[in-house]
Order: structure tokens, then sequence, then C-alpha cells
């Protein structure tokens, strides 16, 4: 019987890694360690139930079904680069993630896209470049190309939320 549990809780595993990239176990354990979470607290920031979370992070269940949870999820793995950077404190993240508007699935597309264009900018940089030599190149650039400058700057060194706040300035609407 427990060789039956063990593979179930294998399938599930593999189940949530093709629906979330991952195990939710894995993403549940990174999440309460980056943000300094005990799992209660992050089922209650996600909106779920303790014991639900608990199912989740063992296999006993494959997926989330409340799709507001699953954007608050996603919002907190977008912004915990910057938390384990110390660009942005793990309390400040959480409160800005609470006072979101949960996004309903239909609308989900457009309240994201500034968000995800500040993201991708930012991974296309920073896979380019460190950041401190793209804050040298926008020394560099500052003089002759400042509009170029500012986007490596910000998009380069800054916080995701600064990325996102200068794409929403200067995206076409």
């Amino acid at each position: 019987m427990t060789g039956d549990r063990e593979q179930d809780i294998r399938r599930v595993r593999d189940q949530q890694t093709v629906l979330y990239g991952a195990p939710l176990g894995d993403l549940i354990a990174r999440l309460a360690e980056d943000y300094g979470l005990s799992r209660g607290r992050l089922a209650s920031i996600l909106g779920l139930s303790a014991p639900m979370l608990s199912q989740l992070a063992s296999g006993r269940r494959i997926k989330i079904g409340n799709p507001s949870a699953v954007q608050r999820m996603q919002r907190l793995l977008e912004v915990a680069p910057d938390v384990r950077a110390g660009r942005i404190a793990a309390a400040d993240a959480v409160a800005r993630i609470e006072s979101e508007r949960p996004g309903s699935v239909l609308t989900r597309a457009t309240d994201r896209l500034p968000r995800q264009g500040a993201l991708d900018v930012q991974l296309v940089l920073r896979w380019a470049s460190s950041a401190e030599d793209l804050g040298r190149a926008a020394e560099l650039l500052s003089a002759d190309f400042p509009a170029l400058a500012e986007v490596l700057r910000v998009y380069g060194t800054g916080s995701a939320a600064d990325a996102e706040a200068h794409f929403e300035q200067v995206r076409p609407r």
C-alpha cells in the first residue's frame, strides 16, 4: 500500500510540474523561505486554507482551484528575485501583492501586460549582462542617448516595481 501512495504522490507532483513549472511543494517551500513566511501565513496571502495548502504541497491534491490564488502565487514568484536580492523588502512585497485587486480570469491578460512586458525586458537585459555592467553602460550612454540609458538603469538595475511603472508610463496605448 505504501508503494501505491508514493506512486500517486509522484504522479501528482509530475502533473503539478506540467501545470506550474515545478511541484507545488517546492514552490511553496521556496516562497516561504524567500519571504520568511510560515505556511499558514502563505496560505492566507494566497487565499487558501492552511489544510488545502498542505494537501497541495504534500501531493495529495493536484491543482489550485482558485484562479485568484494562482495569480497571487505567480506575483509572489515574480517578485521573489527582487526580495532575495534585497531590492524590495519582503513585507513590502507581500503588502503590495495583498493590496492588488484580484483580476478575473477573463481580464487577466490585460492586467498582466505591463507587468509581463517589464519582466520580459528585465529578463533579456539581465541575461545579457550583470546589473553592475548595465549601470556602467547607462553612464556611458547618458550624455548622448539619455532614453536608452534610462532603460538600462530602470530595467537592468532597478526593481520589478520600477520596471513595471516605467513600462506602464512609456508603452503605447
